[in-house]
């Protein structure tokens, strides 16, 4: 996981890029997924993730894989 504090986004990468072709997608205005062509997650990215964090669940984050 890295944050970019200029930018306040948090990048969490579950899988190496190394040559795969990645669509970026935004399910909402607080997150972005690159995803492949066959639906496999790489990399997650979450804008503004203190308060993201903060608005719910105590700070939790969850991933789920459904």
């Amino acid at each position: 996981m890295t944050y970019d504090p200029r930018q306040k986004i948090a990048h969490l990468r579950l899988r190496e890029m190394t040559g795969v072709q990645v669509e970026t997608v935004q399910p909402s205005d607080e997150v972005n997924v690159d995803l492949s062509p066959d639906g496999t997650l790489y990399v997650m990215g979450l804008v503004n993730p203190n308060a993201q964090l903060r608005a719910c669940d105590d700070g939790a984050l969850y991933l789920s894989t459904k």
